[in-house]
């Protein structure tokens, strides 16, 4: 049986890395192999990764009665997402056990998508944790950078060439 690779993209990073090609021709080949890789090298700061953890776990300290405030509806499908909100309406199943808090990038008020689909409504950051919005969506930018060398060097891997999809190094 073959295993997940775990693969350092420090030399990703790095443009002139003298592993770089290694490491490009390495996350095409799990993918075609295993269908999965697993990363290290990604530059988050493990403190980063603590303040997300944190920060998550004060979103749903908040009051119940807050968290109320903030749930998801038909016209924002952002915010708190109750336990049993998924059980089926006609009550053929039993409540499930999911609490969630729904977040998605952020879209301007005035991007045409917010009118066509309510999945992109404003996010609803709990007053009560006031970091919240600074903390995650910092720690979800450096995962896109994150995204992005790897759509990268995928790209390249494959032959497309460095920088071969648009946004990628």
């Amino acid at each position: 049986m073959q295993m997940i690779p775990t693969i350092d993209i420090t030399p990703l990073r790095e443009g002139d890395h003298p592993q770089r090609q290694q490491t490009v021709a390495a996350i095409p080949a799990a993918a075609q192999d295993i269908g999965f890789l697993s990363i290290t090298g990604t530059g988050v700061a493990p403190e980063t990764v603590e303040a997300v953890r944190n920060t998550v776990r004060a979103i749903f300290d908040v009051p119940e009665n807050s968290k109320w405030e903030q749930a998801i509806t038909r016209e924002n499908y952002r915010g708190y997402i109750p336990m049993g909100f998924f059980t089926p309406n006609d009550g053929s199943g039993p409540p499930d056990k999911y609490e969630g808090y729904k977040l998605h990038h952020e879209v301007a008020a005035d991007d045409p998508i917010r009118d066509a689909c309510p999945l992109y409504g404003p996010n609803r950051w709990p007053a009560e944790v006031p970091e919240a919005r600074e903390v995650i969506l910092g720690y979800w930018a450096q995962l896109d950078g994150v995204f992005h060398l790897l759509l990268g060097a995928l790209a390249e891997g494959l032959g497309a060439g460095p920088g071969g999809v648009p946004g990628t190094v």
